[in-house]
């Protein structure tokens, strides 16, 4: 609805002007269409709501409202209408379509040559020179995802194969059953290609028909996959069954039964009317040469499983360990919010860090409602990997060399974070009410900073900076504490410091809340306290430190759940296509068994005789499968966290597991063959 932005709205002074996103528009204004010409305030200004954007227009999940810049586009740039806040705009996103037959490379180099001759003219120094990436729309939405995306394809495509390795085998116990009718067939003048194609289009047809079954199945399946909302599938409200998806389910369907129905097929083409008349009375189970053709299918079949099973079980025992990975704090109980400090009122606050004090005395009223145990606050927060990364200089000794740069996470905290985060303290103090503005600068550091830049020294007064001018004191260390997994639990612990937001005042925080219990009951306590200092301060992202944890597992999570569902789903086929052929194997050696019966064998060894045969097939696809998993399984690296993707241990569980299952399918056709009566089978055809 509404209107784009236009280039009047890009010029200097223009009237602020927002456009919603979809989502925002129906849970701020119940997507009414009378929110067009409205206003919001934002910063402390208003802005005209001019436009809703379609539901499906891609944003990122945090963005609610685009607006215009206050100064003008040009505000971006050095030297442009507001030279304060020009000259501290480091960093700029443009998002563009390139002209058609317009090569990435052939891009990034213009770009590249218009940003370097910016730098020329604004006299900018080597070292802080600007530069320009190009990113392709497509990286930038799925790179994350892209190895989840690919491992799920390759499972599905593995199952695939799985299922179409038994439809070979019913077709070609159906086509022994007919082998009569080829023949008449064949002798009233049809010819090979004619047989051959009556067969394939029967399979082309079971394939289709399949495909067809299987869509409500795959509505619900897709509607309830959706539902749950799984963290790290990008696009996931367009997910949906839609003409191209039904498409290739039916062709690909009808695809996979043409192709795995010309086994038959080619049988059918080499057909000999008269010498298959001949074996048409006989009981049997087949040539030969059929035999052999469903053996192997029942060994690819048990290959492909162990290769699915082994990969689900390297990931469960990643997940398992990731699990185990201590986080650095105590997630349970803590309720977290974030609050944004812009605007014209708090636009002087890194100059004024005296400004800070009323905020502070805030957190103070928050922490004496009844069940809180802790506040604090954070510029960022655990495990979400969004810290502030900057140059380290050390000032004085130290373990590293003044020709590397070393990188250090930089956390801007309120005095308590360590107790309200559970944060161990290792050595010193933490953070107090003491370290604010003009006292000399403290700093708490981690244990990995304290090991690698002063190994085996006790770094409580030492002295660095964190790409701070040397106009700035340094910053003087006062404690250590326990490493936090900061950017993800399956990420190396970082250097990080912590430093005081009274002395280190910042724009965007997130408050973390202890309670006794949950806090959602405190929330309406909070946002009136909130309220009282800032009626404009919004309360956002309201969540929990245990769902935080959750999400940052979200991924991984996703792709063992699917992963060893359509494990489960290929062990569950691999299981019926053995038992359906030892059963066809049984019903068609019912004579022989009966004259071996009759000779004198033993019940017992006509059950070994069964089970043998199957568990050689099953044997041979189990070894198959073990070579076969150790490369495959390699690609699966990225989704492993202390893991080898050769692992002894889940190979072996897994191999015992198919072989076990495949033992269960050749039991009850060996059980079957041992009742046998040889007098009706004498008789049997």
């Amino acid at each position: 609805m509404g209107r784009d932005f236009t280039d009047a709205d890009g010029k200097p002074g223009a009237p602020r002007v927002a456009i919603l996103t979809d989502g925002y528009w129906k849970s701020a204004f119940g997507g009414d269409a009378g929110a067009i010409g409205q206003t919001l305030a934002l910063d402390g200004e208003s802005a005209t709501i001019v436009g809703v954007l379609p539901k499906d227009y891609l944003v990122p999940s945090n963005v609610s409202v685009f607006i215009n810049p206050k100064y003008g586009v040009p505000e971006v740039f050095p030297g442009g209408p507001d030279p304060t806040s020009a000259t501290k705009t480091r960093y700029i996103r443009f998002l563009g379509r390139l002209k058609p037959n317009t090569k990435l490379a052939q891009a990034q180099a213009e770009f590249s040559s218009i940003i370097n001759d910016l730098n020329k003219v604004n006299n900018v120094l080597a070292d802080q020179a600007h530069a320009v990436r190009i990113i392709p729309w497509t990286e930038l939405l799925i790179g994350n995802s892209r190895a989840t995306l690919l491992t799920l394809l390759a499972v599905v495509g593995l199952v695939l194969l799985i299922a179409c390795a038994n439809v070979a085998n019913l077709l070609l116990a159906r086509s022994t059953s007919r082998t009569r009718e080829i023949a008449v067939r064949a002798a009233m003048g049809a010819t090979s290609w004619r047989l051959a194609r009556q067969l394939i289009t029967e399979g082309a047809l079971l394939g289709f028909l399949g495909g067809l079954v299987s869509l409500p199945l795959a509505y619900a399946g897709v509607k309830g996959f959706v539902a749950s909302k799984p963290i790290g599938i990008p696009k996931l409200f367009a997910i949906q069954i839609d003409t191209n998806v039904l498409l290739f389910t039916f062709a690909i369907s009808a695809l996979a039964g043409m192709v795995f129905g010309l086994a038959p097929a080619l049988r059918a083409m080499r057909v000999s009317a008269g010498e298959s008349l001949k074996q048409a009375g006989r009981s049997g189970s087949g040539g030969v040469r059929q035999n052999w053709t469903r053996s192997i299918l029942v060994i690819s079949e048990v290959a492909l499983s162990l290769v699915l099973l082994a990969g689900a079980g390297l990931l469960v025992r990643s997940f398992v360990r990731l699990l185990e990975v201590n986080p650095g704090f105590r997630p349970e109980r803590i309720m977290t919010f974030a609050l944004s400090f812009s605007g014209p009122k708090y636009h002087d606050m890194n100059h004024h860090p005296e400004r800070v004090t009323p905020f502070l005395q805030t957190l103070k009223r928050i922490e004496t409602l009844p069940g809180v145990e802790g506040v604090s606050s954070s510029t960022d927060v655990p495990l979400g990997g969004q810290s502030t990364i900057n140059y380290l200089i050390v000032l004085g000794e130290s373990a590293v060399p003044s020709n590397e740069q070393v990188m250090v996470g930089e956390h801007v905290v309120s005095p308590g974070y360590f107790r309200a985060m559970g944060i161990p303290l290792l050595r010193g103090r933490e953070l107090s009410d003491r370290d604010v503005s003009g006292a000399p600068v403290a700093a708490v550091i981690n244990q990995k900073f304290a090991e690698r830049v002063w190994p085996g020294q006790d770094p409580i007064g030492k002295k660095f900076r964190v790409f701070n001018s040397e106009k700035e004191p340094p910053e003087i260390v006062v404690g250590v504490v326990a490493n936090v997994k900061t950017n993800g639990l399956d990420q190396d612990d970082s250097m990080d410091t912590y430093e005081s937001v009274a002395q280190h005042p910042w724009p965007d925080t997130v408050v973390f809340v202890r309670t006794a219990q949950g806090g959602e009951s405190l929330l309406p306590s909070i946002r009136a306290i909130v309220a009282e200092y800032d009626p404009d301060l919004a309360v956002s992202s309201v969540s929990t430190m245990e769902e935080i944890t959750a999400a940052s597992l979200g991924s991984r999570k996703l792709t063992l759940t699917l992963v060893a569902l359509f494990a489960s789903l290929a062990l569950v086929l691999a299981t019926i296509g053995i038992y359906g052929v030892m059963s066809y194997v049984v019903a068609g050696r019912t004579q022989e068994i009966g004259i071996r019966i009759a000779l004198g064998a033993q019940r017992r060894d006509v059950f070994n005789l069964v089970v043998g045969q199957g568990m050689a097939l099953a044997g041979t696809g189990l070894v198959l499968g073990l070579i076969a998993a150790a490369g495959l399984t390699r690609f699966l690296g990225s989704q492993l966290f202390h893991v080898k993707a050769i692992d002894p241990i889940t190979y072996g569980v897994v191999t015992l597991l198919l072989g076990g299952v495949a033992f269960f399918a050749c039991y009850i056709p060996a059980r079957r063959a041992t009742r046998v009566d040889p007098l009706v089978a004498l008789r049997y055809e």
